[in-house]
């Protein structure tokens, strides 16, 4: 069964309609289709902005083009009053369904092809000399291209579900690795310098990194929620005093959803005896449009009566007890109204009626318009989880039980188990705070009082033999002025010539600093594989690798750290032997001290395993070290 909507292609009125071969529209004035779309070349779609003006969709297809069709992309309008925006949404998530089943056609074909030409050419080995089809594999972020096996896989002509499934899934992984990369310039130099340059796989940078994919993923996956606005269509006078109302599709959606009685008046009265647009004309300008804008009721009744939309004005919303009231229960501690019985005990006082409503009737309308608006905000927002505590049944006290229980703090109860807690012991606190009280008692008796003056009159007198006023006799030695002066000056020009040259670098020039970064992000991420590797797996880590592998694992990324180890120490013996930067010299060694430090740990723990294992150099097929040997 086909999808259809209310359209227009080209200003021209007509509809659209999906079928599984085709996408096609027919104008409003012909029984068969004026354009039409094969889905096999359907590969991109764009929307229009929510809230523009018109509600649009565009798709685009690939090259080349079927014979039946002129252009690449074609525009479509959704003009139906009261479906335009679901109309939309419906074809785009459909049209969406259609090129995600087109690109993971194409993808399979890639795939298969590529397979095929590694099994032609003898299935040579996935690195920086494999072939185009195998770099692009390796490309989109699936294993089996990137996991550096020489093993061709078998090309399979038409994918099944299962293969349909996993290449969609791998789509995502890339479209997302690609995103944190776009995002991350750091994690992209290291994914340039490392996987791009054949060092590791592309499988390899990304394991330990499942949390960041993860964590993208949700926030891709978050979905916009409706505005928090009122819905307050902007009038425009023009220069002879005529109120313009732009409508747009989006603007009748949201009046229909919040005022349903507008709703309720279009459908019994458009197209008879009204037109969409005297209706619109008429609703603008009768008093159930301006009671939602104003709480002046003289100024709403100035307007002049309309016999359609005045019989669906209701009694205004002033009482006491609003008209709507909720069909759940409320929390207690949320209640405005839970106050209404307070100081009912005191009776020489007044009733407390703060949170009573009503002190100013005229405002209570627009007031409950506000909160009804919010509610049905929240309504949306939650979905079902405000149907939660309906359908209460409460007999007896339980009503009681149930209100002192909404309305206790949990954090203000007494314990109900003392077992979880331990008693803190102060043996000597007894003992500390009486010999406190007794030395303050001492202080501040009377030979206390005499002790603390003397002291202070020994200070005065002292200071009062050593002074010597002669302060006016005091000379400054030009020489020493001129040598201090020059010292500092020759100080300052140093101290800006060397922030000149390192400015922004830490301290560092240019050139050394990429390199300190460069190898610092480099022999992390090789430290970081090399320990996965040799440590005991976490009970949550789901890795397929068996001990064998693990080992053979650790053993390769040794060899990247002795090779990161010297060029550490080609880096230092750079910036040392460079004329008048000893300085620098110390600097680089400084910076790259951690790295040295973590390298030189890292093989010394291999050293260490592999020496005390049988057979000594037959470490690549040892076993991942057990955790009584990591703790030795």
């Amino acid at each position: 069964m086909a999808n259809t909507a209310t359209t227009s292609y080209k200003k021209q009125p007509g509809t659209l309609s999906l079928s599984n071969t085709a996408l096609e529209w027919t104008p409003a004035s012909a029984n068969s289709p004026a354009l039409s779309l094969p889905t096999s070349h359907l590969a991109a779609l764009f929307a229009s902005k929510p809230g523009g003006p018109r509600i649009m969709l565009k798709v685009q297809l690939k090259q080349p083009l079927p014979p039946s069709v002129a252009d690449d992309s074609h525009n479509f309008t959704f003009t139906s009053p009261a479906s335009a925006l679901s109309d939309r949404d419906r074809f785009k998530q459909l049209l969406s369904d259609v090129i995600a089943r087109n690109r993971e056609r194409e993808a399979s074909s890639a795939v298969s092809g590529a397979a095929a030409a590694q099994a032609a050419g003898g299935g040579a080995q996935a690195g920086p000399s494999a072939g185009a089809a195998n770099g692009r594999a390796r490309s989109s972020g699936t294993s089996g291209g990137a996991s550096g096996s020489g093993t061709p896989q078998p090309g399979t002509g038409t994918p099944g579900p299962s293969s349909s499934s996993a290449n969609a899934s791998q789509q995502t992984t890339f479209r997302l690795r690609k995103f944190i990369l776009q995002s991350n310039p750091s994690l992209l130099a290291l994914h340039r310098d490392l996987v791009l340059t054949g060092q590791i796989t592309e499988s390899e940078f990304w394991e330990g990194r499942e949390d960041l994919v993860a964590s993208v993923a949700a926030e891709q996956g978050l979905i916009k929620g409706k505005s928090g606005e009122m819905v307050d269509p902007k009038t425009v006078t023009g220069q002879n005093g005529e109120v313009t109302v732009k409508i747009t599709p989006g603007l009748i959606r949201e009046i229909f959803e919040e005022f349903p009685v507008v709703l309720r008046a279009y459908n019994d009265n458009v197209p008879d005896p009204l037109d969409e647009a005297q209706f619109w004309t008429r609703y603008f300008q009768s008093k159930l449009f301006n009671r939602y804008r104003t709480t002046n009721r003289a100024a709403v009744d100035a307007i002049k009566d309309d016999p359609i939309f005045d019989k669906y004005l209701d009694e205004e919303d002033d009482d006491v007890e609003p008209k709507h009231m909720p069909d759940h229960q409320i929390y207690r501690l949320l209640d405005l109204a839970a106050t209404e019985e307070d100081q009912h005990e005191i009776t020489n006082l007044p009733r407390d009626f703060t949170m009573k409503p009503g002190g100013q009737r005229s405002s209570l309308p627009l007031m409950r318009r506000f909160n009804e608006h919010s509610e049905r905000l929240l309504s949306q927002a939650l979905g079902s989880a405000a149907d939660r505590n309906r359908g209460f049944l409460d007999p007896g006290h339980a009503g009681d039980r149930r209100y002192y229980s909404e309305i206790e703090l949990t954090d203000l109860s007494s314990p109900s188990s003392l077992s979880s807690r331990i008693a803190l012991s102060l043996p000597s606190a007894s003992n500390a705070h009486t010999t406190a009280t007794g030395e303050t008692e001492k202080e501040d008796g009377l030979e206390g009082m005499y002790e603390r003056r003397e002291r202070v009159k020994r200070v005065v007198e002292g200071v009062r033999e050593e002074w010597e006023g002669r302060l006016a006799e005091f000379e400054i030695d030009s020489a020493a002025v001129r040598d201090s002066m020059r010292d500092m000056t020759s100080t300052l020009e140093r101290q800006v010539e060397r922030n000149r040259k390192t400015a922004g670098s830490g301290g560092l020039p240019r050139a050394h600093l990429t390199t300190v970064s460069s190898l610092s992000t480099t022999t992390f991420e090789f430290l970081r594989h090399f320990w996965s590797a040799i440590l005991p797996p976490k009970p949550s880590d789901l890795s397929s690798l068996s001990p064998k592998d693990r080992a053979a694992r650790a053993e390769k990324f040794k060899g990247y750290l002795e090779k990161s180890r010297e060029r550490v120490e080609r880096a230092v013996l750079e910036a040392k032997g460079e004329a008048g930067e000893g300085e620098v010299g110390k600097r680089v060694e400084a910076a790259l001290g951690p790295v040295r430090e973590a390298i030189e740990a890292a093989l010394a723990l291999y050293a260490q395993r592999m020496g005390g294992a049988p057979g000594g150099s037959g470490g690549a097929a040892s076993p991942a070290p057990t955790p009584a040997a990591v703790r030795a």
